[in-house]
């Protein structure tokens, strides 16, 4: 795993310098602490930080073709390569190293674009082809690597972290006041938008040409849902999902460094796990954290799937200091985020980094199989569905009325929404009513009417010849709150221990496959997740499949209301918060006062207040560095 920049100066008189990427490549040295290389010729200039997974000895970037022609900067696993390196070498092509770095180089060579159809793996990589003096940046199908770029008249710079993109002093620093919103309503910024207006994110699924001056995206993969495979009984969907997963955990194996597991005890980390145990010829290095509040302390399941794999297992119970922690990891996501499992995610990773370099997770699980709550409640939903307009409209008018913390406004408001904005209010953390409470004018003005709606209408709308409504929402959630909130948190979270993730429920096999599983097996009569339990309890023992979802969340309302609570409600009131201009005084008042009367949901309100002040000081209020 690694840490990738790079500069295109567009004027070719314009040379790109050494120091601008040995600076970009510091910044990035948390990603790949074991090498740094860079190619700098005329006005191109890549760079890359390694962390040294496989190829120990010769696989240091950039890596060059034959007859250098062609250059990369690679960040990712492609796990696949040794089978795509022995069809290469049948075509002619020569290897100086090991490393599926080179074996994407030349895959790129043969096939142009098209080698991602090749690629199984997690990746985002950038090739220069000096014969064409052509850049081409791509990201891999679920978007499990991130990749930024900015775009001006006479500079393209790109970098897996934003961080390094900044350090040049012709970015500026305007923000996206859409992207504000949508981090306020949804916890996080979907892409292709990032804080700063002129900085945007590769999606999942893209690559990018920069060519003559001008970039074109194109996307190359997306999830295609369907209706189920003609002729497939259960058994059949049981036995080749088991199959396909349990060959992506073995692909997933591959290592020349020490490599385990992320633990929670949950259905997708513990089949995940019991997979490994079968297919290792040693115990698995296992890690779990725990925190010292019983409500979320899931250490005894996972201590039961540990001792029935026979893993080694490492565990921690956890009392972290929130607000000497903060400011570290909300400047390395390089833009306001906000889900609270930020914080386990470090930790764990932290924990795990003691001991191995590779852990493999189980990410992706719920939005493939449905493991949501809201996904449950959704489905029940489509009652609303079949009330007449004029009641709607009735509901409506009264909910608009009513005060947010009313009890059942929530449910009020959904039952007069269609099915796209009712689920898009699942994950909206301030609906209209509340943003006229807690939003300033200024930040409503300078919103102009946009609705972070927009987002999940774009996918809905892609799937809109799919009857399935389950099947529906958990399109759109790949597609936004997998890539840009989970699989966001597990990079930043996991790159800053230098500890390379793996994710097996994301091989693009896999979700394709489980985008054609019926409904009825991913919730069967009320039952989430149905078949993946079915699966998993051949790996691990039933009780610890059957049982309350918890998820990997943290004790935040527990935090706010004690050792939170000053820090938080004191920097939310402080002048300079309020100068800002985000929030009204009366607001902020208004969701501390619910949340000390220990109203449900506030607590996330405020956080997300907290996370955007703390960031607007680091990124914003601190003058920008520079290297020119």
């Amino acid at each position: 795993m690694c840490g990738i920049c790079g500069i295109v100066n567009k004027d070719i008189a314009m040379e790109v310098s050494g120091r601008e990427i040995t600076a970009m490549n510091r910044s990035l040295e948390h990603r790949g602490p074991d090498e740094e290389g860079q190619h700098v010729e005329s006005n191109v200039g890549l760079g890359s930080r390694r962390l040294s997974i496989i190829d120990l000895s010769t696989g240091k970037q950039p890596v060059y073709n034959e007859n250098e022609s062609m250059v990369i900067v690679y960040n990712g696993e492609v796990y696949n390569y040794r089978d795509l390196r022995k069809n290469l070498i049948g075509k002619g092509y020569n290897f100086r190293t090991q490393s599926d770095t080179e074996v994407v180089l030349h895959l790129y060579e043969e096939y142009g674009e098209n080698c991602l159809h090749h690629l199984n793996g997690m990746f985002a990589f950038a090739i220069y082809d000096k014969n064409r003096d052509r850049l081409f940046l791509a990201r891999d199908r679920l978007g499990i690597k991130p990749v930024y770029y900015y775009e001006a008249k006479n500079k393209f710079i790109f970098a897996s972290e934003i961080k390094a993109i900044l350090l040049n002093d012709s970015v500026k620093r305007d923000l996206d006041y859409e992207a504000i919103g949508d981090f306020l309503n949804l916890s996080y910024i979907p892409a292709p938008k990032t804080v700063f207006k002129q900085i945007r994110k590769l999606p999942a699924g893209c690559y990018l040409y920069l060519n003559d001056g001008n970039i074109k995206i194109h996307e190359y993969w997306r999830p295609v849902p369907g209706q189920g495979i003609q002729g497939y009984k259960e058994a059949d969907y049981h036995e080749n999902l088991e199959e396909l997963i349990k060959a992506s955990v073995k692909r997933r194996l591959i290592s020349e460094v020490p490599l385990g597991a992320f633990l929670s005890g949950g259905v997708d980390s513990s089949l995940i796990v019991g997979m490994m145990s079968e297919l290792e010829d040693k115990p698995v290095q296992t890690f779990s954290i725990g925190f010292d509040i019983e409500k979320f302390n899931e250490l005894p399941y996972a201590k039961m799937v540990s001792e029935h794999c026979n893993t080694n297992h490492h565990t921690r119970i956890l009392s972290p200091k929130i607000e000497e922690l903060l400011p570290e990891l909300i400047s390395n996501f390089d833009q306001p985020f906000a889900d609270p499992s930020f914080l386990p995610t470090y930790l764990l990773s932290k924990v795990a980094h003691e001991t191995v370099t590779v852990a493999l997770s189980g990410d992706g699980g719920d939005e493939l199989f449905g493991g949501y709550n809201r996904y449950a409640d959704g489905v029940k939903s489509d009652k609303y569905d079949f009330l007449p307009s004029f009641i709607k409209d009735g509901i409506r008018m009264v909910s608009n009325g009513l005060s947010p913390n009313f009890k059942g406004s929530t449910r009020m408001r959904r039952m007069a929404l269609d099915k796209e904005a009712r689920y898009y209010d699942y994950h909206n953390r301030f609906p209209a009513s509340l943003q006229r409470t807690v939003f300033s004018e200024d930040l409503i003005k300078k919103l102009d009417g946009y609705d972070s709606f927009e987002v999940f209408k774009k996918y809905f709308d892609e799937v809109s010849y799919v009857d399935d409504y389950l099947t529906k929402m958990q399109y759109v959630d790949i597609r936004t709150y997998l890539v840009d909130n989970n699989l966001e948190k597990v990079d930043k979270m996991s790159m800053l221990n230098s500890l390379e993730v793996r994710v097996p429920l994301l091989d693009h096999t896999v979700v394709e496959f489980a985008m054609n599983l019926p409904s009825s097996l991913k919730i069967a009569k009320g039952e989430k997740k149905s078949l993946l339990k079915k699966i998993t309890s051949k790996y691990v023992p039933h009780d610890a499949v059957y049982r309350a979802k918890r998820g990997f969340s943290v004790p935040i309302s527990a935090w706010f209301r004690e050792n939170l609570k000053d820090y938080i409600g004191g920097i939310l009131t402080e002048k300079k918060t309020l100068e800002r201009g985000f929030v009204n005084p009366q607001g902020v008042n208004y969701l501390i006062d619910r949340n000390k009367k220990e109203e449900r949901g506030y607590d996330v309100k405020l956080w997300n207040l907290l996370i955007l002040e703390l960031y607007m000081r680091d990124k914003i209020d601190l003058e920008a560095g520079s290297v020119n």
